[in-house]
């Protein structure tokens, strides 16, 4: 089951993988696409700053010509004589930004044309100027030459910003869409690497998972064939034990006191072989069902720990309210009852309490068993019904409370645990087995013990 559940956790990384090269690729794509499109708003913005300055320049020649050629003082040429080499180099770096109709490069080209010509004029006015040629040069200003220049550089550069407005509108426009599809390329990274980690997480889990069951089954394993062998050897003299018992019991002449306290030895030898075949949860009982009486089974288990209880000085209260009897396994449930019954001494104060009682509930029977004892912390109750987790360093195997879970869940029940750690509160164990059709009323008691 591990091996396919955790062969589409690697697919699923091979695939985010993938995932996350291809978005990378893409990625760069758009960062590319990113950068150019700045690049073109750059471009232009810096073009129409040009234009900008260029036409200035353009008047400043121009206002210098005019002052020097209506008064003849040289002083008046210093704004002419500065700005004609800033307008031919400013000229040359007029960027049309060329769209795909070549409006742009047609302005362009009419654009230098027009500011060469009113060079030239502005040249020539000053030259007559300097000349002493006054009436050519009021001949000349009067056709309106100059006047008619500047009017068409003015237009022009108006016409060539207009391309340019529409070309930097449709660059801010691909810029967004970069932008934004940037973006989105980063949040579908990110998502996709996020998964990435959650599955990497999840099957990292899963090995550490099978790596615990392999570890777990191992220990399992050679507590069965320890358990198996055990049991074997305890038989063998139990065996013997019991036939001496019984020999002797049975001669003539043995006093009644004697063959009294011999019965009750091999009762309690009894115990011990039927201690022996559930030593560690690890024997086959009986497989069939049959009727089982829950108060006089919880007796039977009580009595089982009579020496221990007497030991610790424990009380035991019985409040049994079930009125059938239960069809099922019984040494399955007796050993049930038995490790949590053993676990509510081991957790009890000296002189403590322990309540122990049956009742129907939801279509079946519950058996509780609650002690006033040291209580379990929580980081323990999450782990309390893995294999092997115990808090007995000395005695404790940490098998019965997985036994436990196990043989229920198998019945098709259900075990629940509270328990508060502070003051003497301790813990309740609550057991719910459903009835099975064949089950039958029986014999309820309630008493103190």
């Amino acid at each position: 089951m591990a091996a396919s559940t955790s062969k589409p956790i690697r697919l699923g990384i091979l695939l985010l993988l993938a995932l996350l090269i291809v978005n990378g690729l893409l990625s760069y794509r758009a960062v590319r696409i990113l950068r150019d499109r700045r690049a073109d708003v750059r471009r232009i913005y810096l073009s129409q700053r040009t234009l900008e300055q260029l036409f200035s320049l353009v008047k400043d020649a121009e206002t210098g010509q005019r002052g020097y050629i209506y008064t003849g003082d040289e002083s008046y040429l210093a704004p002419y004589n500065a700005a004609i080499p800033k307008i031919k180099a400013l000229s040359s770096q007029v960027d049309p930004v060329f769209d795909d109709t070549k409006v742009g490069s047609d302005l362009k080209d009419q654009l230098d044309s027009l500011i060469e010509k009113k060079l030239n004029e502005l040249a020539g006015t000053v030259a007559l100027r300097q000349a002493g040629k006054t009436t050519e040069v009021r001949a000349r200003v009067e056709t309106g030459v100059g006047k008619d220049l500047m009017e068409s550089i003015r237009s022009t550069i108006s016409q060539l910003e207009s391309v340019q407005d529409k070309q930097l509108a449709q660059s801010v426009g691909r810029q967004d869409e970069a932008d934004s599809y940037l973006v989105a390329t980063l949040g579908f990274a990110s998502g996709t690497a996020f998964m990435f980690v959650l599955l990497f997480y999840a099957a990292l889990n899963r090995e550490a998972g099978r790596a615990r069951e392999l570890k777990d089954a191992d220990k399992l394993a050679t507590t069965g064939r320890m358990a198996a062998t055990v049991a074997h050897e305890i038989n063998n003299p139990l065996e013997a034990a019991t036939n001496l018992i019984y020999l002797s019991s049975t001669a003539p002449d043995v006093p009644e006191s004697v063959r009294n306290m011999l019965d009750l030895a091999d009762r309690e030898l009894a115990r011990v072989a039927h201690m022996t075949k559930q030593t560690l949860g690890f024997y086959k009982s009986a497989t069939s069902a049959e009727q089982v009486n829950i108060p006089a089974l919880l007796d039977e288990v009580v009595l089982l720990f009579d020496s221990k209880l007497q030991g610790k000085g424990l009380k035991v209260r019985k409040d049994y309210q079930a009125k059938r009897d239960l069809e099922t396994n019984r040494g399955e449930l007796f050993q049930i009852v038995t490790n949590i019954f053993s676990n509510a001494i081991d957790a009890s104060y000296n002189g403590g309490l322990i309540c122990v009682g049956c009742a129907e509930e939801q279509a079946g029977v519950t058996i509780t068993v609650d002690d006033e004892g040291v209580g379990i912390p929580k980081a323990v109750q999450e782990k309390m019904f893995q294999a092997f987790m115990t808090t007995k360093k000395d005695v404790g195997t940490g098998l019965g409370l997985w036994v436990s879970d196990r043989l229920v869940a198998k019945h098709g029940g259900k075990i629940t645990v509270r328990s508060q750690e502070a003051g003497r509160k301790g813990t309740s164990f609550k057991i719910w087995l459903p009835a099975a059709s064949g089950s039958k009323s029986g014999h309820a008691a309630a008493s103190d013990s």
